[in-house]
Parts: C-alpha cells; sequence; structure tokens
C-alpha cells in the first residue's frame, strides 16, 4: 500500500519584495513632477516599471499608493531611491 501525503501548496509565484521600494520611489519623482493629485497607477506603474496589476495587489487604489508614499515620504530620498537604483543595476 502506497502512503498519500498532502502538501501544502503555495498559493502562487512568491511576491517580489523588491517592488514596493521601487514603487514608493517612482511614486516619489512623479508626486516631485506632476503634484500629488496629477498622480495615477498608470503613471506609477511606467515609471517603477512594472505592470498595473502588481500595484492593485498591494495597493486597493491610487489613494491607497499616495498615502502609503506619504506615509514614509521622510524616509524616500535617502534610502528608498538608493536601494532602488540598487534593484535597478541588479537585475
Amino acid at each position: 500500500m502506497s502512503k498519500i501525503t498532502n502538501f501544502a501548496r503555495s498559493p502562487g509565484r512568491p511576491r517580489n519584495h523588491k517592488v514596493r521600494p521601487i514603487v514608493l520611489a517612482a511614486t516619489h519623482k512623479r508626486v516631485l513632477q506632476h503634484g500629488c493629485s496629477a498622480v495615477g497607477i498608470q503613471m506609477i506603474a511606467k515609471k517603477a516599471g512594472v505592470g498595473r496589476q502588481t500595484l492593485y495587489r498591494r495597493w486597493p487604489s491610487c489613494q491607497v499608493v499616495r498615502r502609503h508614499w506619504d506615509d514614509v515620504a521622510w524616509a524616500i530620498p535617502r534610502y528608498v531611491l538608493w536601494f532602488s537604483s540598487v534593484c535597478r543595476e541588479s537585475e
């Protein structure tokens, strides 16, 4: 008799943890260029080099992305922009 074992299946491809700082850096750059109210998901996604669905998986709307950016904006100029440039160079 063979023994049947139930394996836990992962929910899919693991998320890329480099996306969050890259998106926040892209949001930062676009807000500085165009103003907060003019920045949209498509604009952020294009600048970050990711698809819109990647953003929507993490944030339900553009307002939430901008709110999250606003919460961490003080750290963006030094850490996030540096980290996103390192991530881009390693790809």
